[in-house]
């Protein structure tokens, strides 16, 4: 069953106190799993109801499909900045791999790693919303304790979770974590710190636990006949000083913004670094890629930042932009003196097979316009000078675009003034058609991409200086090309074709300034 709501509470009629922004909870369950096993996690309807009793607008919905779960985060993540207080609560199969996390939908499928990044949400995702509410918000992920979705790359289960600053993630089998919230955290007058204290022991806490913050503060005003005043509340007991870690609480000391975050990001992309994005979001990625230039710092690897390790890793990264700009632009000069030459040596001279075999070379090149300009103007002269017959026999063989049409033309009309053309239209087909192996659409078609995913691709490639004319979701011949560059520059083979080697290549790559 599948249901996406909005449910809009009105205020109580008990109290007089002026009311703050709506607080706002998302609640997703998801158990009905299509290509997995089934997820036991708790009733969605009474998650629901214990929210909407406690105050909140509830967004959310029950067994959605990828879509569906996409569709009701963007709507949500608008509303997000006007909640007074805010609760994301999910319910369901999870999934790991290289240290991120993702929230499965139930139309997910077990068969690749490159189709979770693509098209499931991650954990970071939703975690970044709650910061954005900074000490205000909690995350409660419930994960089934059934056996979840394992495929090629990835297994069921949650993996390392960073928590940006000012989130707080309470994790843990699905029932016990809705119990937390049911029973602890929607109790009027509960702070943060309170209901995270003396968690079970397959309940984890990561984050902020504010002890002033509240989910359901306490009610100012009582109605008169209520009679005595309501009690102080007691003093919630200080956790455990083993939960604070002193390395990160270095690193918020140093109150960095998301805009600090990104260069940090960056600095560490030029430095050699996988952070799997560039996004001001410190997931699991980036924290490896701390750690990792921590250790060939001889640093302890925490993966939290000081402030002198900050300096110093500005200091590296800087050093290296100079040193790459120095190589780009050697490498530039030398592609551009290779480029003059064949030039030189081919298309310089005006005819039609020189400039074809420039072209074919230099699709890209600095002498690409001229050289498809004056091939313009040779096909122009030579419709010109054609009979109507032979244009009228041209024009069909353009039309249908296929090695039989064109050699069926040159059998009717082999010393034509298209003849020279349309041996070189057979030719361009032919070595297209040599990159084309079923294998290697199979390969594609087996990542699973939507438009979306395709209009990714094309954006990442033409932020990476590759050609692109139409960024509109569909691999034309242009983004082929453009493909079978960018996997030649990476020492992959230049299929044109989509591989998993060649997505996270893709991912991982910061786009060019």
């Amino acid at each position: 069953m599948f249901r996406i709501f909005r449910l809009a509470l009105l205020a109580s009629t008990v109290s007089a106190a002026p009311l703050m922004a709506d607080p706002l909870a998302l609640v997703i369950t998801n158990s009905d799993y299509a290509n997995g096993p089934q997820a036991t996690v708790p009733d969605h309807a009474d998650l629901v109801r214990a929210y909407e009793e406690a105050g909140f607008t509830v967004e959310g919905g029950q067994d959605l499909t990828r879509a569906e779960m996409f569709t009701l985060l963007t709507s949500f993540q608008r509303d997000v900045a006007d909640a007074e207080r805010l609760v994301i609560h999910l319910s369901g199969h999870t999934a790991t791999a290289g240290g991120e996390t993702w929230f499965l939908p139930v139309d997910a499928r077990d068969d690749s790693v490159v189709r979770l990044a693509f098209t499931m949400p991650t954990v970071d995702l939703f975690l970044d919303m709650a910061a954005e509410q900074e000490g205000r918000s909690v995350v409660f992920l419930g994960t089934a304790t059934d056996a979840g979705l394992e495929g090629d790359g990835f297994e069921p289960g949650l993996g390392r979770v960073y928590v940006p600053t000012g989130a707080l993630m309470v994790s843990g089998p699905a029932q016990a974590v809705a119990d937390i919230a049911t029973d602890r955290a929607l109790s009027e007058g509960a702070s943060f710190r309170s209901f995270v204290s003396d968690l079970p022991d397959d309940i984890s806490r990561l984050g902020f636990a504010s002890p002033d913050a509240t989910l359901v503060p306490l009610r100012e005003d009582l109605p008169d006949d209520l009679g005595e005043a309501p009690a102080e509340p007691q003093s919630e007991p200080e956790p455990d000083e083993q939960q604070v870690d002193p390395a990160e609480a270095t690193e918020q000391a140093l109150e960095l913004d998301r805009d600090d975050r990104v260069a940090i990001q960056e600095n560490l992309v030029v430095l050699g670094y996988n952070t799997r994005g560039i996004d001001g979001i410190f997931g699991p990625g980036t924290r490896g890629a701390i750690s990792a230039w921590q250790g060939e710092q001889d640093f302890e690897g925490t993966s939290f930042l000081t402030a002198g390790q900050l300096r110093l890793l500005g200091l590296q990264a800087d050093n290296r932009r100079a040193e790459i700009a120095a190589e780009q632009e050697r490498l530039r000069q030398q592609r551009e003196a290779e480029d003059r030459a064949f030039w030189q040596s081919s298309g310089s001279d005006g005819s039609e097979e020189g400039l074809r075999v420039y072209l074919r070379n230099y699709p890209n090149g600095l002498f690409a316009a001229e050289a498809q300009t004056q091939l313009d103007a040779i096909e122009a002269e030579q419709r010109a000078l054609a009979s109507a017959e032979v244009q009228a026999a041209w024009q069909s063989a353009m039309e249908t675009n296929t090695i039989e049409g064109y050699e069926q033309f040159l059998a009717q009309y082999p010393d034509s003034e298209f003849a020279t053309t349309a041996r070189a239209r057979i030719d361009q087909i032919n070595e297209q058609e040599n990159r084309v192996d079923a294998n290697l659409q199979a390969q594609e078609d087996a990542l699973g991409l939507n438009t979306a995913n395709r209009l990714l691709v094309q954006v990442r490639l033409a932020s990476l200086g590759y050609a692109i004319p139409s960024v509109n979701g569909r691999f034309d011949a242009a983004t082929r090309e453009a493909i079978a560059q960018f996997q030649r520059e990476y020492g992959q083979e230049p299929t044109g074709y989509l591989n998993q080697t060649t997505v996270r290549q893709l991912i991982t790559l910061a786009p060019a300034e």
